[in-house]
């Protein structure tokens, strides 16, 4: 889990509790009809302004980011010098058997392996990179909404 969401979650908790704790009776906070109203209303006004293909994406980005984990700089690195070695002494069709961290990174190798030139390359995953950008826009404009 990342760590970000973990304290996240943690500090929501405690915040609600603090409140319990200094407010009224815990009984105001469990209120199962208000809980149906906010919870429930929400949920349709999010899904009569989104379609059910973007609110479904969204809530699995919503569970990528419990698990998510970017690697560190310098594991990126390694793996890459490592490739550049395998490719220098197997060729580039020893890259499309290799696995990697990435599926991004997955996707470049069997380019590579397949014979697309170096512009091909850049060119398709820019594009991949850019739509996988406007999807995760896409998924956080459901929970802003």
């Amino acid at each position: 889990m990342d760590l970000a969401t973990l304290i996240g979650l943690v500090g929501a908790a405690v915040l609600v509790g603090a409140s319990v704790m200094l407010g009224t009776s815990p009984e105001v906070f469990m209120n199962p009809t208000g809980l149906l109203l906010v919870v429930g209303g929400s949920l349709f006004v999010v899904l009569a302004k989104f379609s059910i293909t973007q609110f479904k994406f969204a809530l699995k980005a919503a569970a990528r980011a419990f698990k998510f984990q970017l690697p560190s700089t310098q594991d990126s690195i390694d793996e890459l010098v490592e490739l550049a070695k395998v490719a220098r002494r197997e060729g580039m069709i020893a890259l499309e058997s290799r696995e990697v961290s990435s599926p991004f990174l997955q996707q470049g190798l069997q380019m590579l392996a397949d014979g697309f030139s170096a512009d091909m390359i850049k060119e398709m995953m820019e594009k991949e990179r850019l739509l996988t950008l406007e999807r995760n826009e896409a998924g956080g404009q459901v929970f802003s909404a």
